[in-house]
């Protein structure tokens, strides 16, 4: 269980929502299509909420419980700091001569390489790209810094090998945990941020991969070239519908749970 005594009110209330769709599960209905009694189904269930905001909070807690969502809102998921770190690690699985990904990754907490250090690599191999002076330093030096290199390439490799039989959600799981990155984000000041953005990031590639490395980072990019923060969630067919008043005007389904009424309405 992710959560802790600073969720807040919403996804404490999704949680109870949570509880009340496993239970709900044993229920039996009328099916007019088929004419005869069935048991409720999670593509039977909505769950109605004001605002759009809400929705990710919601959709977070239900795919936690194992529950599949069906939901669209508007999140700057691939924008955070953390998320584009994990794209930058994919990017180097599939072109480990990008100067700009192996920068990024050697400097983040997950080596923490510092500028001093770069400086050094490239004037060690000043007429090299420096892709190829980050390889050679690692390869002809005896100290902390080639040792963190050569890791830095041993993981790469592994990583490519991972990817030829499981799917990218699970190459970067891996990667989360291998290098323990919740943890070195720990001491920051937006930590729990930081766990939902991945923690959501993880649940949400998962429903879009195809273990195909390039395709999917072409998608990523022109998300964000286009700068599209829509991030649409439909883990199946049998999924829980999460949405807004609004937008599900005219949707009619066998039960439905309204959440988030704790704030007073505007009369304005």
């Amino acid at each position: 269980n992710l959560l802790t005594n600073q969720d807040t009110l919403l996804e404490k209330e999704a949680l109870l929502v949570a509880d009340k769709i496993s239970a709900l599960l044993e229920t039996k209905i009328f099916d007019n299509d088929i004419k005869q009694e069935r048991n409720i189904q999670y593509k039977d269930i909505a769950i109605l909420t004001r605002t759009k905001e809400a929705i990710k909070q919601i959709a977070k807690v239900l795919m936690q419980k194992g529950i599949p969502v069906n939901a669209e809102y508007k999140v700057n998921l691939f924008s955070s700091y953390e998320v584009k770190l994990i794209i930058e690690f994919l990017k180097l699985l599939q072109n480990s001569n990008d100067d700009i990904a192996i920068s990024g990754v050697l400097k983040s907490p997950i080596y923490n390489l510092t500028d001093t250090d770069l400086i050094l690599i490239k004037q060690a191999n000043v007429n090299m790209p420096f892709y190829s002076a980050v390889e050679n330093y690692s390869k002809n030096n005896d100290d902390e810094l080639s040792s963190k290199l050569r890791d830095f390439y041993q993981s790469i490799e592994k990583y490519r090998q991972l990817l030829e039989y499981e799917t990218i959600s699970g190459v970067v799981r891996t990667i989360i945990t291998d290098y323990d990155v919740l943890e070195k984000f720990f001491a920051s000041p937006n930590y729990l941020e930081v766990k939902e953005n991945l923690q959501f990031f993880v649940n949400s590639i998962a429903s879009i991969d195809d273990n195909n490395l390039s395709a999917f980072l072409n998608y990523i990019e022109n998300y964000t070239d286009e700068k599209q923060d829509l991030l649409s969630i439909k883990n199946s067919v049998n999924s829980v519908y999460i949405g807004t008043f609004h937008s599900s005007k005219g949707l009619e389904y066998p039960a439905v749970f309204v959440v988030g009424l704790e704030k007073n309405f505007s009369r304005q």
